[in-house]
């Protein structure tokens, strides 16, 4: 059977991912209350540092930058069904608004249709704005939210996800191109 990989190129569509969000509360046996974000249509994260000239006199042009403050910050957009996408979360810790929410880790796992799997996660998620678009020229009604938050753990690669009928993506394929199963070529 032949085989087609190039390692370490794996790809991944918004299909391929589902979000969940862990809140700061235990539960009566100590784990964390984790919820699906299974209305959630788009997730964008941004982040942007400060970056400021060192200046001498006598010269116009910079010397090196000094690197400042973070911000990571982001949007969510939610498909709108019959109630807010929230609503669970906000009756686990008793309050009204979105922004409201204590503080959320958002891990963020992707498994695509070859077995391929990697995570990311965004710490300390904070809900600042909301909206929502209701419009006769719309097919759905879309919520949507943008977050700050404290930390960032960029995508990497899950170590155990496979390559159905490949070698997992091990680096011993027969060569880079592709091959038959029997490593003849």
């Amino acid at each position: 059977m032949a085989y087609f990989t190039i390692n370490g190129y794996d790809s991944y569509s918004g299909c391929d991912i589902i979000v969940t969000a862990t809140l700061p509360l235990k539960t009566e046996s100590g784990d964390s209350v984790y919820f699906t974000l299974g209305s959630l249509q788009t997730l964008s994260v941004s982040t942007h540092q400060d970056k400021r000239p060192v200046r001498s006199l006598g010269n116009i042009n910079a010397k090196d930058y000094v690197m400042g403050q973070r911000t990571i910050a982001g949007s969510l957009v939610f498909a709108v069904f019959d109630r807010h996408f929230a609503d669970n979360i906000m009756k686990s810790v008793g309050v009204t608004m979105a922004d409201e929410i204590p503080a959320l880790d958002l891990t963020i796992n992707f498994a695509n249709e070859y077995g391929r799997m990697s995570k990311m996660a965004i710490y300390g998620v904070k809900l600042i704005n909301e909206g929502q678009v209701m419009s006769i020229n719309d097919l759905y009604t879309e919520n949507t939210y943008q977050f700050v938050a404290l930390g960032l753990e960029p995508l990497n690669i899950n170590i155990n996800s496979n390559l159905e009928g490949g070698n997992g993506g091990n680096g011993s394929d027969p060569s880079i191109g592709g091959g038959d199963s029997s490593g003849s070529g």
